[in-house]
């Protein structure tokens, strides 16, 4: 039957379909016309045409008392279905907030040096080992030696990532402080990380931040503090800024395995 495919995805059925074509192509008839046309016996005819009229497909005109029925214009149809689906569409995010509770971003409060580390671990079993990007931090002066310890073993476990990128910035070392580049150079020519460099005077963060997955970690060196944030889209919108900043310091700032002794 000619367009019974298209007709049952909006919701009419076969009969349904061969009285409308028929209408469309008669134009204003009767019910007797239309049971000749398509040997559809009258009484399933006029069943069919109450159902039409339901769904808004077909009008009844009286002409005293006879009737005769029309098919609406398949444009104003379409038009019709166009403005419905916009006005679903317009309320779709209030709907989602409604129905999709178990999306709403997973959020974890670490505070302290031991917490430091539950909070890492969460992320390290949650996380894309494919590949991780991070914002370091630098280390604060008179920083102690369990610190300093544990913020190292935290990048012998990013160098399990296949692919590491960070921005640093670019603290100098002191007697007593390793600085914020010189530890990093281990990583770089051992593992292969990129590392970008930012002058400290343009950025100079007291937050660490990796992210990777739908995992984003940000941990605090004042207070010591870390917050733990598993969501797509949260994620998803850190990794764009990571690489509006990435483009934006050029590779000219990136270090280089044979440029380090």
């Amino acid at each position: 039957m000619e367009f019974e495919t298209q007709f049952k995805e909006l919701g009419l059925s076969a009969r349904e379909t061969d009285i409308y074509i028929a209408l469309l192509k008669s134009g204003p008839t009767s019910g007797y016309h239309l049971s000749k046309v398509t040997k559809h016996v009258i009484s399933t005819v006029y069943f069919i045409l109450d159902e039409l009229q339901k769904k808004g497909l077909v009008s009844k005109i009286q002409e005293g008392k006879k009737q005769r029925f029309a098919a609406k214009d398949p444009r104003k149809i379409l038009e019709e279905q166009r403005t419905q689906l916009n006005s679903f569409e317009a309320i779709m995010p209030s709907l989602l907030a409604y129905t999709h509770e178990r999306e709403k971003p997973t959020i974890g409060f670490y505070e302290g040096l031991e917490e430091k580390q539950t909070a890492w671990d969460a992320f390290m079993k949650k996380a894309n080992q494919d590949e991780v990007v991070a914002f370091f931090t630098y280390f604060p002066e008179g920083i102690t030696k369990k610190r300093l310890d544990h913020a190292m073993a935290t990048n012998d476990d990013v160098a399990k990532f296949k692919k590491v990128r960070a921005i640093t910035p670019d603290f100098q070392p002191t007697d007593d402080n390793p600085g914020s580049v010189v530890p990093l150079y281990p990583y770089i020519k051992k593992f292969g990380w990129e590392v970008r460099v930012l002058p400290l005077e343009k950025y100079s963060p007291i937050l660490t931040t990796h992210i990777s997955g739908n995992m984003i970690r940000l941990s605090s060196r004042q207070p010591d503090q870390t917050i733990l944030i598993e969501d797509k889209n949260i994620a998803d919108s850190q990794r764009q800024l990571f690489e509006l900043v990435w483009e934006a310091a050029g590779e000219e700032t990136e270090l280089r395995p044979e440029e380090i002794q």
